[in-house]
């Protein structure tokens, strides 16, 4: 068997069939293109065939062989030796035949994949019988038919082959040329039907045919199944968006109708964070202590999430990779009137501090860093973060450490980075003298929800949403202080009134 020799890229269709495959139709078109030589122009015919889904259409060999009965031996051998009896009288081409699934027909792409499927169908058919035994924590007769239950994804497809032979005599002998020029295959379970190539109304397929002479050969594939009537479909789109509906109905009284809105100038950020894993540290048995530092006007309604610490764990032999694999999350409230009294707003910040305990009970810090809330913007981010340590000048301080251990051998662990008693342009900032050791690294992300009434109605406005968030809530604020102006003048007002009914 040869496949079509053409330069012309050919796609697979994939269409949805919500009705019977039974009323699936197609139709071949079959022209032979003239060749222009010195002598004559050969000539043309077209062929034209609608095809069923399943339907059995016998090639000129297969005639040959399923008339003789000594070649019949099963039931659907014998029954094609009927039909083909039964058929002997009608006129037909002879070139375009079919292969359906009950054939068991394979093109040479699909070998492949029939030899997976009938590993699968040996293995799943494997009789594996082990002494008994009172084995409670494994089951090897368990583990074993688990993992041959799904060595490949098991899809139950029915295949439909359309071939042509464009063969030629060898003085009283056909030899026979297939060529596949069709193939449908259709999934019961989804209703899927798929179709290579792709149907065709506006160019041809060309296929040449090499021997002793070329022969160029040019077909149609289209899709001839019957419409179904508008007021069939109709009725079908009302009867699905009925079943829509009930289906939401039913589901209603499950939820809760109210949604919590955060109150008019509060900015809420849900912060979804997770440790991801830890490197290079000097001792292998390590746990990490975070804690959330929140400046003026930041706050949370779960202060105990504030902090917080992972489990132990031991780093690997080879690599020094320690995973933690630790999640959390938390709600922070932003105060937006505090836009007025300070000229940008101070992120909320998250200290971590890598810990070391040995079979000595004895605790070492392995690292400290930080990193500053990004709440600009919602998101997921990542961040590798390099970890330091304090240490003295002398060797004292690495004594100490190695024989009793050195936790905590500051006062504040935002030493490392800003503190919040800090003010910006008061006094600066000095740090001047400070010993410290580079360490490891720390893996983490979070994942920023933001939540605020002043997204109401924007999301179908996409410049507005590319706007700084402080900004839009900054906006909010300006608006509620020319509500309270409002509010003072018409109190000022009432009470001017009634002062000169008193006179």
């Amino acid at each position: 068997m040869e496949y079509i020799k053409d330069n012309l890229v050919k796609s697979n269709g994939i269409y949805i069939c919500p009705d019977n495959i039974k009323n699936f139709k197609i139709r071949l078109r079959i022209k032979k293109e003239s060749i222009q030589s010195n002598k004559k122009t050969q000539p043309q015919y077209f062929i034209e065939k609608e095809l069923y889904w399943q339907e059995k259409v016998f090639s000129r060999n297969q005639k040959e062989y399923y008339s003789d009965e000594r070649n019949c031996f099963t039931d659907k051998e014998r029954e094609y030796n009927r039909i083909i009896w039964e058929e002997s009288g009608a006129d037909d081409n002879n070139l375009l035949s079919t292969y359906c699934d009950d054939d068991k027909f394979c093109p040479e792409n699909q070998l492949i994949q029939n030899n997976i499927n009938y590993l699968e169908r040996t293995l799943h058919n494997l009789n594996i019988t082990l002494p008994s035994s009172n084995l409670k924590e494994y089951d090897l007769v368990t583990s074993i038919r688990n993992s041959i239950q799904y060595p490949v994804i098991k899809e139950h497809w029915e295949f439909m082959y359309v071939m042509g032979d464009f063969g030629y005599y060898f003085e009283d002998t056909w030899v026979k040329k297939e060529i596949l020029l069709c193939t449908i295959k259709y999934n019961q379970a989804n209703k899927t039907l798929q179709i290579f190539p792709d149907f065709t109304n506006s160019a041809p397929y060309v296929l040449k045919i090499q021997g002793d002479r070329e022969r160029v050969f040019s077909y149609f594939i289209e899709n001839c199944s019957n419409i179904i009537p508008e007021s069939i479909e109709a009725n079908e789109k009302t009867l699905i968006k009925k079943i829509h509906n009930l289906r939401a109905h039913t589901k209603a009284p499950n939820l809760d109708s109210t949604f919590e809105l955060p109150p008019k100038n509060k900015f809420y950020i849900f912060v979804f964070m997770e440790i991801c894993s830890g490197r290079r540290f000097e001792y292998p048995d390590v746990y990490v202590e975070y804690s959330f530092h929140l400046p003026e006007g930041w706050s949370t309604s779960t202060e105990e999430r504030l902090k917080g610490r992972t489990n132990f764990c031991r780093a690997n032999h080879d690599n020094g990779l320690v995973h933690f694999g630790h999640c959390m999350e938390i709600s922070l409230e932003y105060n937006v009137m505090d836009l007025e009294r300070t000229e940008y707003t101070k992120s909320a910040s998250i200290y971590f501090e890598v810990i070391s305990k040995d079979s000595w009970d004895r605790y070492r810090t392995e690292g400290l860093c930080y990193v500053n809330l990004p709440i600009s913007q919602s998101g997921t981010f990542k961040y590798n973060l390099r970890c330091l340590r304090f240490t003295g000048a002398g060797p004292v301080n690495e004594m100490m450490r190695f024989f009793i251990g050195d936790c905590r051998n500051y006062t504040n662990v935002d030493c490392i980075g800003i503190p919040n008693s800090h003010q910006v342009g008061h006094n600066s900032l000095n740090k001047f003298g400070t010993h410290t050791v580079n360490t490891g690294k720390l893996a983490v992300k979070f994942h920023l929800l933001h939540q605020s009434q002043e997204f109401v109605g924007v999301a179908k406005e996409v410049a507005q949403m590319r706007k700084n968030i402080f900004d839009k809530l900054g906006s909010s604020t300006l608006v509620k202080s020319v509500e309270e102006v409002i509010l003072e003048f018409k109190k000022a007002r009432k009470e001017m009134l009634e002062a000169r009914k008193n006179v």
